[in-house]
C-alpha cells in the first residue's frame, strides 16, 4: 500500500494506537506518512498523551492547511519543536513517563519486544484452542487477542475471574459484548503473568460449568513461551 500511495499526491495515515511499541513499525520503508500513537497502550502510561510522526511529504500538505485548528494544530507543534518546547501546557508527568517507558524499551530492543510480544500472543491462542475458547479473528493481532466463550459461559466469566482470581481482562463491545473478552500482549506483561492468567482462565470455565481439562492450556502455554527471551 505503501508504495502505491508514495506515487501519488496521498498521504499514507496509519492508525498504530495498539501497533506502536507491539508490532513491527518501520514507518520510512513502508512509505507511512503518519503514524498516530496513544501512551496508554504498548508505551505502558496513562491516557492523555497523542504520539504523532509526520513524513516530510505529509508536513507538505500540513503547510498548505488553512483550516483553523487547536487540539493538533501540527504548525504550533513542529514551531515549539525546535525550540524543545510546546505550543500549550503539555502533560509534563506523562512526558516524563514516556523518557522512562522509551529507556525501557530500547535497554530491552524493540525487536526483541515484537518478538516477545507475538510468543505471548500466540501462547494465550495455543492454550484457548485446548480450553475451549475460540479465537475471534482469522488474522489475529499479536498485540491483543480476542476469544469468544465457549457454549454455557457468558460475561460472568470476566466478573468471576477477577472477583475469586484477581485476573481482569477486558470483554466484547457492541454485538460482542457478553459474547468474548480480549487480552492483552502488549506494553509490561511477561510469561509468568500470562501462564497465571491461562491458569486462572481454566479454573473459571470449570467454576461455570465448562468442559475443561485442568491444566491443558498452561501446559500448551509454556511449551510456545520456552522461546522466550
Amino acid at each position: 500500500i505503501g508504495k502505491v500511495v508514495a506515487e501519488t499526491d496521498a498521504i499514507l495515515i496509519a492508525d498504530c494506537i495498539t501497533a506502536a511499541g507491539a508490532l513491527p513499525l518501520w514507518t520510512d520503508e513502508w512509505h507511512v506518512d503518519v503514524v498516530g500513537a496513544g501512551s496508554q497502550k504498548a508505551l505502558m502510561l496513562p491516557p492523555g498523551l497523542a504520539c504523532v510522526s509526520v513524513s516530510e511529504k505529509a508536513w507538505a500538505h500540513v503547510d498548505q492547511i488553512d483550516a483553523p485548528c487547536f487540539y493538533l494544530d501540527l504548525k504550533a507543534y513542529r514551531k515549539s519543536l525546535a525550540k524543545d518546547d510546546t505550543p500549550y501546557t503539555g502533560p509534563v508527568s506523562l512526558i516524563r513517563g514516556l523518557k522512562v517507558s522509551i529507556d525501557m524499551i530500547n535497554a530491552i530492543g524493540v525487536e526483541t519486544i515484537w518478538q516477545r510480544c507475538a510468543l505471548l500472543a500466540k501462547a494465550t491462542r495455543t492454550a484457548a484452542e485446548v480450553i475451549g475458547m475460540q479465537v475471534f479473528s482469522k488474522q489475529p493481532s499479536d498485540s491483543v487477542t480476542g476469544l469468544l466463550y465457549p457454549d454455557g459461559v457468558d460475561d460472568g466469566f470476566r466478573t468471576r475471574l477477577r472477583s475469586k482470581y484477581g485476573a481482569s481482562i477486558a470483554g466484547g463491545q457492541n454485538e460482542l459484548k457478553g459474547k468474548a473478552c480480549r487480552i492483552s500482549h502488549l506494553g509490561y506483561v511477561d510469561p509468568l503473568e500470562t501462564i497465571g492468567l491461562i491458569a486462572a482462565m481454566e479454573y473459571t470455565l470449570a467454576d461455570m460449568g465448562a468442559d475443561v481439562e485442568i491444566g491443558a492450556g498452561v501446559t500448551e502455554a509454556v511449551k510456545v513461551l520456552r522461546d522466550w527471551q
